[in-house]
């Protein structure tokens, strides 16, 4: 059993902590032991959970746990935990971040310094070398007021291929469309697999199919507006060459028979229609057809602003038990709630 460290964005926080459970699952990475610390989560498991946190969106980085350290009276006390087996005449090198207000005195060099003392005392006869730049091995730590955790690098979040896709460089831009990063988490919450049916019932410009479709599910979308399926056939064509499926249709009455998962952005009568209909009443509409595509154990997720208060309507559908509600502050007229159900009978 190892311990794993990881580092999640400050954004969203219980988002985050929810998305990274979910991935585990997803992922069937059985965990104990889990804590949060301001943003950090630490947590025990016997398989390397590196394939769950690739998929998650609000994850900065993953590494094994090596070293806990506890700063007081000036001085670092450092409790070394387990090493990996690492190659001789390879490059390190080690990163600390300070998070939170209550900041040791220590700089972040002094800290990197002190554990990086400890890891050559420990590979005393590796011929390791300094490169701060392209180091092959690298053992990354965030000081949290006298409390410091490192661990060795196994994971760091690319940035720069999120932002590829976010909606501003698609193709066909549609107005209240989901960041990348918001997209992700909503299709780890529902726990899609790879080659599992994916679902979303207004798909709008397909960022949610095409963040499905990266994890290898076969993804389908369906929204009553024509022009949004030629959005999502435009943007997704963009970005992979996987199949998937487009159809225009009502979410009130679902053009399919069966899904693995679902997760979906209704419109809230803001930048998206509802046709008419009022916003509680579509999603009620939408959940009596979304229960009879899952089967039990499935998730079903889904937003609506928090003031409409959408999970009073669940208690009408008791095949569906509610996992659990997230709310997280778009901006100052928009607080979006996020619902995660789970399929609790056929």
């Amino acid at each position: 059993m190892k311990k794993y460290l990881v580092y999640l964005s400050g954004d969203y926080l219980n988002l985050a902590l929810e998305e990274l459970k979910a991935s585990l699952e997803a992922e069937d990475i059985p965990y104990s032991n889990m804590e949060l610390i301001s943003q950090i989560v630490i947590f025990e498991s016997n398989k390397e959970p590196l394939v769950a946190i690739r998929r998650c969106a609000y994850t900065h980085f993953l590494a094994e746990l090596c070293f806990i350290g506890e700063i007081e009276n000036n001085k670092i006390d450092v409790q070394v935990l387990t090493l990996p087996n690492l190659e001789e005449k390879k490059s390190i090198r080690v990163r600390i971040k300070k998070i939170g207000k209550n900041k040791s005195n220590f700089s972040t060099s002094e800290m990197e310094k002190t554990i990086a003392k400890e890891i050559y005392e420990h590979y005393l006869n590796h011929d390791f070398e300094v490169d701060l730049i392209n180091a092959d091995y690298t053992f990354r730590g965030i000081c949290i007021a006298n409390k410091l955790f490192v661990g060795f690098e196994l994971y760091i979040q690319d940035k720069k291929e999120i932002v590829k896709r976010e909606p501003g460089k698609r193709p066909v831009f549609r107005p209240g469309a989901m960041k990348v990063k918001f997209s992700r988490s909503l299709v780890n919450l529902c726990r899609v697999k790879k080659d599992s049916i994916f679902y979303d019932p207004f798909c709008g410009g397909g960022g949610l199919l095409l963040e499905t479709l990266l994890l290898g599910a076969y993804s389908i979308g369906s929204d009553l507006d024509y022009r949004a399926i030629e959005s999502s056939k435009v943007n997704l064509k963009t970005y992979v060459q996987k199949k998937y499926e487009l159809l225009v249709a009502d979410s009130r009455k679902l053009p399919i028979i069966r899904a693995d998962a679902i997760a979906t952005d209704p419109p809230y009568s803001i930048q998206s229609s509802t046709h008419g209909e009022e916003i509680l009443s579509l999603l009620s509409k939408f959940l009596e057809e979304a229960q009879s595509l899952l089967k039990k154990g499935s998730y079903c997720v889904f937003c609506s602003p928090k003031k409409n208060q959408p999970e009073k309507i669940i208690d009408d559908f008791p095949s569906f038990s509610l996992k659990t509600i997230i709310d997280t502050r778009i901006h100052k007229s928009l607080t979006r709630r996020i619902i995660v159900l789970v399929k609790n009978s056929d």
